[in-house]
């Protein structure tokens, strides 16, 4: 199934249930201000749809129903203010949307033949209208969200069956498309906007055999790329934002286990609570391969200290009074690490460090 909230109201649509072979027309809308639940219908029964909101529209779009060998280009709004239906039509089937105050957009997938699209419809919600463009490369399990002005559709699998590293960027106010490249090419990742971050998190291969901890985050501002990482490898995952928190939760950790846990981060201006240059030391690179140097940009190390996200000591080096510190990557797994480095003049700073 998939879900949105606009105002007050959050509406869940559409879904399957393996077990009895049933697809749903079934909505799910839930008003936070009375507390109370109300159902309506979507326009045809349908899984694999996908949702965004816009200026106090939901929309629930695409679709399919694979035992009857449908594929919809249904778009059914729900206008969360008139609480009042309205249908419209996609150009294809459609897998993944994002929303902005004035814009929804959705984009990629693939229909019953294995025909990957590169469609994307654009629903203006002002005037009630699509408009259609074209993705730089057709992929379907992309991941979608909104941020700083510019709506993201990222990763996914291509026409020839691999996974992508794509980003196709849609500018609001120029109407101007560029492309990007995440750090790390896997499908059924999950996305959010944060502020002006965008943020996509997790994912996997295209064989679904894999899962990453990968977290690829785009400063609107800057124009700059940083990464972190999961403390769970997770594909099918769900994402969204609140205030200045990213919320991942759920998923698979490929290949046999179902997530129940939910990672939460606060998001600063240099992103998932990262901190790689600090005034006094600088860990680079970081994330990190092959080695990670520890420079100190005005009083001298005294110690450090390695340790897990458990808090196990890995590794620590004590009174080397020396501005540069090479830490032991050989004895470092992949995965997320704290570095506790205290200085001459007795200061101590933590920051996280990532070994790919």
């Amino acid at each position: 199934m998939s879900g949105a909230g606009a105002g007050n109201q959050i509406a869940f649509a559409g879904g399957a249930n393996d077990w009895i072979f049933a697809i749903y027309d079934i909505v799910d809308i839930y008003n936070t201000t009375t507390s109370q639940w109300s159902t309506s219908n979507l326009t045809a029964a349908r899984y694999k749809l996908a949702a965004a909101a816009t200026a106090g529209q939901i929309i629930f779009a695409g679709g399919v129903d694979d035992g009857l060998g449908v594929v919809y280009d249904n778009a059914d709004i729900y206008n969360a203010t008139t609480s009042t239906w309205f249908s419209s039509t996609l150009s294809a089937r459609l897998t993944c949307g994002a929303g902005t105050d004035s814009i929804a957009l959705f984009a990629g997938g693939v229909d019953l033949t294995g025909n990957v699209k590169n469609t994307v419809d654009l629903f203006h919600a002002n005037s009630y209208t699509w408009t259609t463009a074209t993705l730089s490369q057709a992929r379907m399990n992309s991941a979608a969200c909104a941020a700083g002005g510019k709506i993201f559709i990222a990763g996914g699998i291509d026409s020839l069956g691999q996974v992508s590293n794509r980003v196709d960027i849609y500018d609001l106010v120029t109407g101007i498309w560029s492309i990007d490249s995440l750090s790390e090419a896997r499908a059924f990742l999950t996305a959010a906007g944060v502020g002006t971050l965008a943020i996509f998190a997790g994912g996997g291969d295209a064989n679904t055999t894999v899962s990453s901890k990968r977290v690829d985050m785009f400063n609107t501002t800057s124009g700059i790329w940083q990464t972190d990482s999961l403390a769970t490898a997770r594909t099918f995952a769900a994402a969204t934002s609140a205030g200045n928190k990213f919320i991942i939760g759920g998923g698979t950790t490929l290949p046999f286990s179902i997530s129940a846990d939910i990672e939460m981060y606060s998001v600063g201006s240099a992103g998932l609570e990262e901190a790689t240059t600090k005034d006094d030391f600088i860990l680079s690179p970081n994330p990190a391969n092959a080695e990670v140097v520890i420079t100190s940009r005005k009083t001298d190390i005294e110690s450090v200290r390695l340790l897990n996200t458990t808090g196990a000591l890995i590794w620590s080096l004590n009174g080397v009074k020396m501005n540069r510190v090479d830490l032991p990557v050989h004895l470092m797994s992949e995965g997320l690490y704290i570095v506790e480095i205290i200085s001459t003049a007795g200061q101590r700073s933590g920051y996280k460090l990532i070994k790919h």
